[in-house]
């Protein structure tokens, strides 16, 4: 038997794990898909016909991102809030907005709407087969790299609350569900020291990972709007309208 030295065995080491960087550098990396989500109302009706005026405030995530909302998630936010004013104008509302949020909006701009309409996205992920696994490769002081293969689901709400404008009593709420959906099998390249991380990481950081929720988001978009739409209602904002006189008159 013959046996190798230590220091050949370190310089075979040292050697593979070279090769495992280069093999991981040389691989191409998929581009991101722009996303695009598109939706037109079913019917139309004379804007101002409903004689109720909404303010818009802008949908914002209930999740925290940590920072920069990415990609599809941002254009999503986007997207929601031009197609919600539409619906609005659509259906025959007065719009105001949209406003970042309630504290936002001066005194004025409050009496002159009959309520104050906030949404909010509220996506979750979990981890279907798979998840985070160590590789050889250390990253330093006895921590090693994990990266992440598996398949990932997502579902979630969009919520919709509508408030008296000068009191802020919430007088209507309504969510819809954003289907769930799965991503398929992900093998991705984003690493991570230490220990594993979170999915909202390889949103972030692979487009591996983005592009199925991407492709998942804007299958089930004209649906979630038309859902939307739908709960949207002037004659049941109408039947509101001694409750929310009577709290303008507080």
């Amino acid at each position: 038997t013959i046996m190798k030295s230590p220091k050949k065995i370190v310089f075979i080491g040292f050697c593979s794990i070279m090769i495992l960087i280069a093999i991981a550098s040389a691989t191409p990396k998929e581009p991101m898909i722009a996303p695009q989500f598109n939706w037109n109302p079913s019917t139309s009706v004379q804007p101002g016909s409903a004689d109720f005026t909404i303010a818009l405030i802008s949908p914002n995530y209930i999740v925290n991102w940590g920072g920069r909302i990415p990609e599809p998630f941002a254009s999503y936010q986007k997207s929601l809030e031009s197609d919600m004013l539409e619906l609005l104008t659509e259906g025959g509302f007065t719009v105001r907005g949209p406003y970042a949020s309630r504290d936002e909006m001066v005194f004025s701009d409050k009496e002159a709407c009959d309520i104050i309409l906030d949404l909010s996205i509220d996506p979750s992920f979990k981890t279907v087969t798979g998840g985070w696994k160590p590789q050889i490769l250390s990253c330093g002081q006895g921590s090693y790299y994990y990266k992440y293969s598996g398949n990932v689901s997502m579902y979630g709400k969009i919520n919709m609350v509508a408030v008296e404008p000068i009191s802020g009593e919430k007088v209507w709420s309504k969510s819809v569900e954003i289907p769930e959906g799965e991503t398929g099998e992900i093998r991705s390249n984003y690493m991570v020291c230490g220990g594993p991380g979170s999915v909202l990481e390889l949103i972030m950081k692979d487009a591996t990972v983005a592009n199925p929720f991407t492709i998942m988001l804007q299958t089930n978009y004209n649906e979630v709007l038309t859902k939307c739409d739908r709960l949207i209602e002037p004659q049941e904002f109408k039947h509101l309208q001694p409750i929310i006189d009577k709290l303008k008159q507080k």
